[in-house]
């Protein structure tokens, strides 16, 4: 088999294992199959450009940036070859990191670190973890010959001057560890992706994670089995193909339209409120966004 086709195999075997993943709420993973081939991919960009070692991946909330790593994390737990890890920072008063990845990564921190609370494959542990941090010390513990370590964080901390001067200085330190390959790849907002964007170089990848397309968005809404008037075409018009939005409609609002378009519309009249209220020039926004009776009647008409 040649190089490029033992490779194909790989990812193929990789997006299958993904596929297994199951959310909290029950349901399998679907798509983000280019993400999963960006993620694991140490393709020379140009022949003399290296592949991004530290990438962020953006887009709007709720399209699934955390259950992607999370389902990419577990698959590739299944890997020897490969090391990978989630983390995400909670608790901002208690200083609290979630900690998630193979039984080498959970080997490694709670050697390590305090653990306050976990599981199988996750430890909650006293204390901010970045990531950087955690590669070296994967780094001093673990055999790195052949093997490719990948750690996701789950949305920046800091103000943007301190972490672009973070991204600065981890895309040279990221890759110098004695693995095969090294990544670090951090999830955001497309809103701080935008502020950052300008402000740092080139060695850092920019990948942008939209809402679900129409066919894996079918497959995610089938798995909920939707009341016979809620059609898979509403179900897409009203939620963009969002998954969390379609979660939401299903779990929180139990199907019922009108409540949900409703909020949906009062969610966007407080952010005009907010940025807008007070400024003559747009006195015409303002009487819309008081005009909750023009509101009903939109619900009415969809």
């Amino acid at each position: 088999m040649l190089e490029s086709e033992r490779k194909n195999q790989a990812i193929k075997n990789l997006i299958d294992t993904v596929r297994t993943h199951t959310t909290e709420v029950g349901l399998r993973f679907v798509d983000r199959e280019v993400e999963i081939g960006r993620a694991v991919s140490n393709k020379y960009v140009k022949p003399n450009i290296p592949p991004n070692r530290v990438s962020v991946v953006f887009g709007g909330r709720g399209c699934g940036k955390t259950e992607f790593a999370l389902a990419l994390v577990e698959a590739l737990s299944h890997f020897e070859t490969y090391v990978p890890a989630y983390l995400r920072h909670v608790g901002r008063d208690l200083g609290l990191t979630i900690v998630y990845g193979s039984r080498d990564v959970v080997r490694v921190v709670r050697k390590h670190f305090e653990v306050v609370g976990h599981g199988e494959s996750k430890l909650m542990v006293k204390g901010f973890l970045d990531g950087v941090s955690l590669m070296y010390y994967l780094a001093n513990e673990l055999e790195r010959e052949g093997r490719k370590l990948i750690v996701f964080v789950d949305e920046f901390k800091g103000s943007v001057d301190s972490i672009r001067q973070s991204l600065e200085v981890e895309a040279n330190d990221v890759g110098t560890l004695g693995f095969e390959w090294e990544k670090l790849i951090y999830l955001t907002s497309d809103v701080m992706a935008y502020e950052l964007a300008s402000l740092v170089g080139s060695k850092i990848g920019w990948f942008l994670m939209w809402n679900l397309p129409r066919e894996d968005f079918e497959k995610l809404y089938m798995q909920i089995n939707p009341p016979e008037n809620i059609s898979y075409d509403l179900a897409l018009k009203l939620t963009g193909g969002n998954p969390r939005e379609l979660i939401h409609l299903w779990r929180r609002y139990r199907w019922n339209i009108e409540e949900y378009v409703t909020d949906k519309i009062m969610e966007v009249a407080i952010y005009l409120e907010t940025y807008f209220r007070g400024n003559p020039d747009f006195s015409e926004i303002e009487e819309l966004v008081e005009d909750t009776e023009g509101a009903e009647t939109f619900v009415r008409v969809v």
